[in-house]
Parts: structure tokens; sequence; C-alpha cells
């Protein structure tokens, strides 16, 4: 009589573990691929969104900003880099008399402060500390010298067929002003930016 073994397990063999250990190794890096490219995902429509409502509001300032002048100074000039600079005042009434000048509440606690007669705004592009171009806002006095800077966009174009981030034109009846960065998370998934015409004063 022949003796049969028994060949039933109670455990398992090193090559069946390797194996399991490997699927497991494939399921979690595939998991956490997955997982890093959602959060690039959400990263980049996060950052689109708030570089496209940073030019939105920078819009809002230039239209409303641009519409207010004309009586003034107004000078358009075009920078070696293609870029414009735009410097113009809006209307003011300081130590009670109307005239032309800067209208900005950042600029003191009181109304005599937020209105300053014979100074005025510029917006043009300037380099960042990291190289990016910037497009700013400066408040000059009745001297041309910069007594407050705020930066509007960043990361302004600067290559391409038009390399220019910041340009503003006349055309005709109106002033059109087109801002274009060069983020990729921009409007659209391309290079973002916006175009105004704005109507001035004069």
């Amino acid at each position: 009589m022949r003796h049969q073994r028994n060949r039933s397990r109670a455990g398992v063999t090193l090559i069946e573990m390797m194996i399991a250990v490997s699927i497991l190794a494939l399921v979690v890096t595939a998991t956490m691929e997955t997982i890093g490219m959602g959060t690039a995902s959400s990263r980049s429509v996060t950052t689109g969104v708030v570089e496209n409502a940073d030019l939105r509001d920078t819009g809002k300032r230039i239209n409303n900003e641009l519409r207010a002048a004309g009586g003034g100074r107004f000078d358009v000039v075009d920078l070696a880099d293609g870029n414009s600079e735009l410097t113009f005042q809006v209307p003011v009434t300081a130590a009670g008399v109307a005239g032309w000048g800067v209208y900005d509440r950042h600029l003191g606690g009181d109304e005599a402060a937020w209105n300053r007669a014979d100074w005025s705004i510029r917006y043009t592009v300037v380099a960042g500390d990291d190289g990016d171009r910037l497009l700013v806002r400066q408040v000059l006095d009745d001297m041309d010298v910069v007594q407050r800077q705020t930066t509007l966009a960043s990361d302004l174009r600067r290559t391409g067929p038009d390399p220019t981030g910041f340009r503003v034109t006349d055309q005709g009846d109106v002033w059109e002003v087109v801002i274009t960065t060069a983020s990729a998370s921009a409007i659209g998934g391309e290079a973002g930016g916006m175009k105004l015409h704005v109507h001035t004063q004069n």
C-alpha cells in the first residue's frame, strides 16, 4: 500500500509572497501618481483662477482711472523692450481747488492726503527680483519721484511674435490697452491676457 502525502499547506511560499508584494507596490505606485497628477491639476486650475481674477481687477482699475483722465497730463511712451509706459492725471480737489493729479486712498488717512494736485499715475513694466516682468502702478509726486508702487500683474509675456506684456495704443476715439501674461495656466490654458478699449475725457 502506498502512502499519499498530504500536499495541503498552512502557509504561502516565499515566491507567492514576493509576487503579492510586487503587485501591491504597483497598485500603490499607480495610486500615488494619480493623486499627484490630480494635485498638480488642481494647483494649475487654482493658479489660473487667481491670475484671471488679478487680470480682471487690474483691467477694472486701469479702465476706471483712464476714463477719468483727460484734462491733465497724458503721456504714452514706447519702452525699448516693446512695452508701453502710461503716465496720466485724474481730477482731484486739493485744498478746495479742482485740478488734476492723483486720487489714492493709500496715500494717507484723510481726504487732503488722498487728493494730490500735480501728482501723476504711471503704469509701466519693471523687472522683478526673479527676472519676471511685472506690470506696476506707480504714484509719482510733482517731481516725478515714485512715492508708491503696487504690482498689478506678474509673469508678463516676453517672447513670441509679439513679446509685449503691456501695450497702450491710440485707436482714434479710444485707447486700446493690452495685458498679456506668459503663464500657461491663464485664460484658456494658453498665454493669458486681456484687451480693453477705453474712452478718456479728452
